[in-house]
């Protein structure tokens, strides 16, 4: 179980969807190529930004909201494929339309 789905202090509406959300986040995190050393592994560093990210959420908002877990978790969704002056929000967009999320929370 992983820090943004622990029971003790979560429940999402739809907890199988939520993990495939989650799931799905962390596997295109995961292609970047750019690495960054965790404990002596080499890592994928948006991939470490956004599990990082995802901790520290918790840390602040134990009770943080589905929507607020999500966006935490993706905030850097694929950053590496988009120069920053020209990242816009829309490229996520499948991922909350999986999750089942208006667009409204998806910007």
């Amino acid at each position: 179980m992983t820090p943004a789905t622990d029971s003790t202090r979560f429940q999402a509406a739809d907890p199988q969807r939520f993990e495939t959300v989650l799931r799905r986040l962390d596997a295109e995190n995961a292609c970047d190529p750019n690495l960054e050393v965790v404990d002596g592994v080499p890592r994928p560093h948006e991939l470490v930004y956004a599990q990082w990210l995802t901790d520290w959420l918790l840390r602040l908002a134990p009770t943080a909201t589905e929507e607020l877990r999500l966006a935490a978790r993706g905030q850097h969704l694929c950053r590496w494929l988009v120069p920053r002056n020209s990242y816009h929000y829309r490229l996520g967009r499948p991922l909350f339309d999986l999750a089942g999320r208006p667009e409204k929370n998806a910007r």
